[in-house]
């Protein structure tokens, strides 16, 4: 079955939510964004403990391989995107080419199992669907922040609308695939692909802005509020992905 409109419009709606609400936002927002994408984190990481990790492994005696090289994937594709997928601006990028490209390949990879419809029940699809579209949602908005700069203000609304179609995109891809000829052999390994790069995304979240290793009150409250919708997204089970 192909992805539901639902979920086709999830993935689309949040992240040009986050880019339109970067190009309209003033600086004492970004405070406030640096909670949200706290809070995505938790929310990544805890349906990946809970959900990803033990669906993988238990359809695949090589599914470490593929985490560890989702993992060591983001590290790479963090030498194009900068850190903006996990809450970086930076205004001093001259070129924004690669950190679009960057940015494009790791929401199309994130699309690609989402539009599978054989990966696990509801609970895990559930938490694929909204960890994803939590993701992307302060990765547009740091996208905007970084574009603010450096092109015309009429041409952003361009990028915001585009970058937006990518990760649907990649759940449409990740449907074909699945049926294609030994699609379903292939739709495993990118799971387990795709969990690798959450591992790595929401862990450098979580720590790498602690100052002094140490998390504020807000922030604490931000992770524990994440986490805490990641355990009931799962106990939904929601019918409405596939």
């Amino acid at each position: 079955m192909m992805p539901s409109l639902y979920t086709l419009v999830i993935l689309f709606i949040f992240p040009l939510m986050g880019g339109i609400l970067a190009y309209y936002t003033h600086k004492e927002w970004k405070k406030t964004i640096k909670l949200f994408i706290s809070f995505s984190g938790a929310f990544l990481f805890s349906i990946t403990l809970l959900n990803f990790i033990p669906e993988v492994y238990g359809h695949s005696s090589s599914a470490g391989y593929w985490v560890l090289g989702g993992f060591l994937f983001q590290v790479l594709i963090e030498r194009l995107t900068h850190g903006v997928e996990h809450g970086h601006e930076h205004s001093h990028i001259k070129n924004i080419a690669p950190l679009f490209l960057g940015l494009s390949i790791h929401a199309f990879l994130e699309g690609i199992p989402v539009g599978s419809s054989s990966i696990g029940d509801n609970n895990i699809k559930n938490g694929l669907l909204y960890g994803v579209a939590l993701h992307e949602m302060p990765a547009a908005f740091v996208l905007v922040l970084t574009l603010k700069n450096k092109i015309k203000s009429t041409k952003i609304f361009k990028w915001i609308l585009f970058y937006a179609l990518i990760c649907p995109l990649g759940a449409w891809v990740g449907f074909s695939v699945e049926n294609a000829e030994k699609g379903h052999e292939l739709i495993q390994p990118l799971l387990a692909f795709v969990t690798g790069t959450f591992l790595h995304i929401s862990t450098t979240i979580l720590f790498e802005n602690s100052e002094d290793h140490k998390m504020s009150f807000q922030k604490v409250f931000a992770v524990l509020i994440g986490a805490t919708l990641a355990i009931l997204t799962g106990l939904m089970g929601s019918h409405h992905i596939h």
